[in-house]
């Protein structure tokens, strides 16, 4: 089969999760003897990193459908796999379909129906267009969010399968976006696969340091790191530190909160390969305000570093069962977070006994377990 990715970048792991999940799948299929293409928007340095493994190409007009057609015949592609984004899809689908090709869209984000932040849309806006939405901003949310809705369905309509991350993101879209029937076949679900070749030893969950890690990307209208900072100023931390792994727009504004707060044993290292991180920590905390299916959840439960989430995002009770392999907090209980952290730095027994379960729970995301679930797909497609 010949398998064409539609991406923004290369898939490069060290790009974002998308990359990493694409290459992963990458990986899984070329083992399986597939032909795999990738077609991507932007160039980055790390652009043919995956060698002959992946026929890619930097598709500099997007919109050049003269172009994409020929590519998609000359190579006998069977099917499309849009990474990029579903608003791209409407395009893409007229060109895949004249060329009698099957579309598959991917769903990485969250499907809540939500817009930027007023800050975001006014720092993006200009001139008369900024004061208005500024001003006027409810009503800019209430438009925003409809067309939104809109974009989600022509999206849905105009591609033979729509894949989306958990299933409760699949009862939610289905029921709340979308208003399709629950044996709607054009709508399924995947985990995204674990990210580490390598698992770590339950004997050496007793070697960890006493840290709490964050990965993220640092931007507060998402990943709201103000209320863990808080919550950490309500604690005893003494013996332990806080590594804040990543980088992002609001890095300044945490650093100064830090300070504001005069919060101690938090340590920014900025962007770098999580793995080692993974390796040392004890605890994995995250209190975003919306996520999707976040691949930094899977790798904490494949390390073995217990995860404390905000119940913000209909995965989170799919990925982490409350007492046994993590905690959830409903969102945006500082207190009860904090209640919760302290009790996983102080309960040793404890959080040895939830990572352990952590390990167990990660087992249903193995590369082997997904991959065929991606074949499942393409075959139920390729009978149609």
């Amino acid at each position: 089969m010949n398998i064409l990715f539609i991406t923004r970048f290369y898939p490069e792991p060290k790009i974002g999760g998308i990359e990493r999940v694409t290459k992963l799948l990458t990986e899984y299929l070329h083992k399986q003897r597939h032909h795999v293409h990738c077609l991507h928007f932007e160039p980055s340095e790390y652009d043919g990193s995956l060698g002959e493994m992946l026929q890619a190409h930097l598709l500099e007009d997007k919109y050049d459908k003269t172009w994409i057609l020929q590519y998609l015949r000359s190579n006998s592609i069977d099917v499309v796999i849009n990474q990029s984004h579903f608003f791209y899809a409407p395009f893409l689908s007229m060109v895949v379909h004249e060329a009698g090709i099957k579309l598959i869209t991917c769903c990485h984000s969250s499907t809540r129906m939500e817009t930027i932040s007023r800050k975001d849309a006014v720092k993006l806006s200009h001139g008369l267009k900024r004061w208005m939405i500024w001003f006027f901003y409810p009503l800019f949310k209430a438009y925003s969010v409809r067309k939104l809705r809109k974009i989600h369905l022509k999206s849905f309509n105009c591609s033979d399968k729509t894949i989306v991350l958990s299933e409760s993101i699949d009862r939610q879209y289905r029921r709340d976006v979308l208003g399709i029937s629950p044996d709607d076949r054009r709508l399924d679900y995947i985990y995204n696969p674990l990210s580490f070749t390598e698992n770590i030893e339950t004997g050496a969950l007793h070697k960890k340091e006493n840290i709490v890690l964050v990965v993220a990307r640092l931007y507060e209208p998402q990943k709201t790191l103000s209320l863990l900072f808080e919550a950490w100023g309500k604690i005893k931390t003494d013996g332990w530190e806080m590594v804040i792994v990543g980088d992002g727009e609001d890095r300044m504004l945490y650093e100064q909160m830090v300070n504001d707060l005069r919060i101690t044993n938090v340590r920014f290292v900025g962007q770098q390969p999580p793995l080692s991180y993974y390796e040392k920590a004890k605890v994995f905390a995250m209190t975003s305000d919306w996520e999707g299916l976040p691949m930094t959840i899977l790798e904490s439960l494949q390390m073995g570093v217990v995860p404390i989430v905000m119940d913000s995002f209909p995965a989170a009770e799919e990925m982490i069962e409350d007492g046994k392999n993590g905690f959830l907090v409903a969102y945006p209980d500082v207190d009860a977070f904090a209640d919760r952290l302290q009790q996983l730095m102080d309960d040793d027994g404890t959080r040895q006994k939830m990572a352990g379960e952590c390990l167990l729970a990660s087992k249903r995301y193995n590369m082997d377990t997904i991959g065929k679930r991606w074949m499942e797909v393409f075959e139920q497609m390729m009978e149609k």
